[in-house]
């Protein structure tokens, strides 16, 4: 691209030059020596000046080039197929239909070198409705231009020029389709070229944004979470658990499967810091609701070791939604919490919980057993306060079960639980026993229509305290001369 700007611009400068210094005739010599070192010396720095921004003089790329004489080479929808860009020259392309994408690459050879693409369509002295991206060796957008708007590098004649600095090494990708479909079928004409920044700084491999990694269902195995980058996840359908119906005692009731996936992120805080969490900020969320949770170490250990989470007490919990009753959009929510020590704290996010918590295990009621409960029992009915009797071996009460025995008109011993007859009455009666709740469950909410729950949440760490009472700044006004104290 050095040389053919230079020799266009010689060719195109250096006449004037000679024309002026002709007419200073009749003037002293002096004279005409000065304004030739004074006119060489505006051209040296126009030529310059148009060398480093080409556009600013008008001149593009395509201008300096000779019509195409070859262009792309279909199928080149993709990463695989994609031409090679010979730099420097004018390709010719075309849209073969509303899903046509024309992929083409070129390879940097030292980081930071800028890319210039000139975008224009013959014929036609309009040249919006394309988009034109360019994607990294991976495919991933980096840089994105509507053909309707001027990029950076401005607009030559009829050309429309886009400048990106690409900062690693390696293969970029330059991809054009129309999206306004008067465009579809249209010709257009590429050219890209590529020089150094002269930029030092370094570049890393890092991404746009974070997402889980199954499995993280467990505090054990979170996520970190890095401070201002989002990350995004989805709460998966589980069909492992099944939850009583409502009715325990409706033979037609059918039992549904349970929801509410847990996923787990860790952050580490120096402490004496406050975080913001804000839940859809970066794009919006799929139709859904969920909760989120915050723990310390040592609670979060508790639920490690089996402690069941709806006996530990989080930090934080909230509710959370991007639709209102209506199912419209509503602004993304942010909730504030202050971490006062250092160490690792833990994030859980899962459906929405309802207020409602039906029994999720029943068992039987016994003072011998840990946490007084013995083998598996139930259901009972939940409007009975989901406990109930349940017929037992009149042998299982000397295991600590709470027992009584209740007439009934009649039962078959031996065959029905719990049946026996008294000799001496002749009556029948049956042994038994107080079954209960031991773990209650949380109603999940998942909105009318949705079938999961992505999400994507913005975690930000201020490291500004969460108390002013706390710094050096109010100690400072505390010890501020008063004439009140």
């Amino acid at each position: 691209m050095k040389a053919i700007h230079s020799s266009l611009l010689a060719l195109g400068l250096l006449a004037p030059l000679h024309v002026v210094a002709d007419s200073l005739g009749g003037y002293p010599d002096n004279c005409g020596t000065a304004s030739d070192e004074a006119y060489g010396s505006g051209f040296e720095a126009g030529v310059s000046s148009c060398y480093s921004d080409p556009g600013s003089c008008g001149i593009s790329l395509s201008s300096c080039l000779p019509a195409p004489s070859f262009g792309e080479t279909e199928p080149n929808d993709n990463l695989v197929s994609a031409d090679p860009l010979l730099l420097n020259a004018n390709f010719w392309g075309q849209s073969y239909g509303p899903q046509d994408q024309d992929w083409y690459y070129t390879q940097t050879t030292s980081p930071n070198q800028n890319i210039i693409v000139n975008f224009s369509t013959p014929g036609s002295p309009d040249p919006s409705g394309w988009k034109v991206t360019i994607r990294d060796a991976a495919g991933n957008v980096f840089a994105e231009f509507d053909t309707g708007v001027v990029g950076s590098g401005g607009v030559a004649g009829d050309t429309i020029v886009y400048r990106a600095t690409l900062g690693l090494v390696g293969s970029y990708y330059v991809v054009v389709q129309p999206y306004d479909s008067a465009k579809v079928y249209s010709a257009y004409q590429l050219a890209v070229s590529l020089q150094d920044s002269g930029l030092g700084t370094p570049n890393y491999v890092v991404g746009f944004h974070d997402v889980e990694t199954e499995p993280n269902d467990f505090p054990n195995i979170s996520d970190p979470l890095a401070t201002s980058v989002t990350m995004y996840g989805v709460v998966n359908l589980s069909f492992n658990d099944t939850v009583p119906p409502s009715d325990g005692e409706d033979p037609d009731a059918t039992y549904t499967w349970g929801q509410g996936e847990e996923d787990w992120f860790v952050y580490y805080s120096q402490g004496n810091e406050l975080i913001s969490v804000t839940f859809c900020e970066r794009e919006g969320c799929g139709l859904g609701d969920w909760q989120m949770e915050v723990y310390n170490m040592a609670t979060a250990t508790q639920i490690v070791n089996g402690v069941p989470r709806t006996s530990v007490v989080p930090l934080l919990s909230f509710n959370t939604k991007n639709t209102d009753s209506d199912g419209d959009a509503v602004d993304p929510e942010t909730f504030l919490l202050g971490l006062d020590q250092p160490g690792y704290y833990f994030v859980r996010v899962s459906h929405k919980r309802l207020f409602t918590a039906p029994c999720e295990n029943y068992n039987f009621v016994s003072d011998n057993m840990p946490g007084g409960h013995g083998d598996t029992c139930g259901p009972c009915d939940p409007s009975n306060g989901n406990s109930c009797y349940v017929p037992v071996d009149s042998a299982s009460c000397s295991a600590g079960l709470t027992c009584r025995n209740e007439t009934v008109d009649e039962c078959v011993p031996g065959i029905e639980t719990g049946c026996v007859l008294d000799g001496a009455s002749g009556s029948y009666y049956k042994t038994t026993a107080l079954c209960g709740c031991s773990v209650f469950g949380g109603v999940v909410e998942t909105p009318e229509g949705a079938y999961t729950s992505p999400y994507n949440f913005t975690w930000f760490a201020t490291q500004l305290p969460p108390h002013t009472y706390d710094t050096e700044a109010y100690q400072d006004f505390i010890n501020r001369a008063n004439p009140y104290n």
